[in-house]
């Protein structure tokens, strides 16, 4: 069987009663994630900076990454 819900207040809450009885052992699973951990979002903030210099350095070269990556050597 499965059933949908939405975690609230720290709790599943399914969209229907489905009448389990109490104790019943239950595994979630978590179909998309509707939030990005406080680490997570600082991690992809640092690397979207990082980025975006690096995009602003290079904007004025014509540049072949994947050369560079493959020799290890920066712009």
């Amino acid at each position: 069987m499965s059933y949908r819900g939405v975690v609230k207040g720290g709790t599943v809450q399914l969209d229907a009663d489905v009448g389990l009885p109490e104790g019943t052992e239950v595994e979630v699973v978590v179909r998309r994630a509707s939030f990005v951990a406080a680490d997570e979002r600082a991690y992809r903030q640092r690397l979207g900076a990082r980025m975006r210099a690096f995009s602003d350095r290079i904007s004025d070269r014509k540049v072949n990454l994947a050369e560079l990556v493959l020799e290890g050597r920066r712009p």
